[in-house]
């Protein structure tokens, strides 16, 4: 049951990113009009002296703004070009959040008024050096947040190297890789002996399907980028962990 819930969840969470696109797009559908030649014959009725209350809607206008069209391709995966400064942009990625079920796209944020860069982190749970990096960024996270800083910690495989809540699962495995998520998410260094020891403050996302995947040049994790959500370009991408690089690049593009 618990996993025909999260598929449900999933693929209604698709539709309605569908439903969304095609809300975005512009078109003017067939209007009323007005002929201001037609002419309307008139009746003189008898004076009435009664004054009709004002029926004239007063409530506030609901009205949600129209979210902005992600930026169009081509998307790429590389780091900026020092010799052209050209930047790629990043495409739509989407990650699940397992205790709600929702799924996290980049469009979330494209354009926002509250953050200004997201470290999309991609990790695995049998990698020493991602539990490193997932502890540091508590630290990093903490200071940043409310200057701009949004992270998004992605995990796409478990301590055994198995895909995280891949198709087919059965509801046993499915309770194991929440079991898996819960351990990772409120006991952040305890796998490698750090002090104290976090629940995690950052979202901490499921990578179904290995999106982050394509942007890896090489065969080691962690794997970092920085996207400027402004126009969703990658400012940054590191393949491995080095303890404080991240804190001063992030540090370096906040305060600009």
């Amino acid at each position: 049951m618990r996993a025909l819930i999260l598929r449900s969840s999933l693929l209604v969470s698709t539709l309605a990113c569908s439903a969304l696109a095609i809300g975005c797009d512009s078109g003017d559908g067939n209007k009323a009009s007005t002929d201001p030649t037609t002419t309307t014959e008139t009746t003189v009725q008898p004076t009435n002296t009664t004054s009709e209350p004002d029926t004239t809607s007063t409530d506030p206008d609901t009205t949600e703004p129209e979210t902005p069209a992600y930026p169009a391709g081509p998307y790429g995966t590389e780091a900026p070009d020092p010799s052209t400064g050209h930047l790629d942009t990043i495409k739509d990625l989407s990650f699940l959040e397992p205790w709600t079920g929702q799924t996290v796209h980049l469009h979330d944020y494209y354009k926002s008024e509250d953050v200004k860069v997201i470290l999309i982190s991609s990790g695995a749970g049998w990698c020493t050096a991602c539990q490193y990096e997932a502890w540091d960024l508590h630290s990093t996270y903490e200071k940043y947040h409310a200057d701009g800083l949004e992270v998004l910690y992605t995990l796409y495989q478990d301590v055994q190297g198995k895909a995280l809540w891949r198709d087919g699962a059965s509801d046993s495995e499915l309770d194991a890789d929440f079991t898996f998520m819960n351990e990772w998410h409120d006991n952040l260094g305890a796998g490698v002996g750090l002090e104290p020891t976090y629940v995690a403050n950052y979202p901490t996302l499921v990578d179904v399907g290995f999106e982050m995947g394509e942007f890896y040049n090489q065969n080691a994790t962690p794997l970092t980028l920085i996207v400027r959500v402004s126009d969703m370009k990658i400012l940054y991408r590191q393949v491995g962990y080095s303890s404080g690089a991240v804190d001063t690049i992030v540090k370096s593009v906040l305060f600009q």
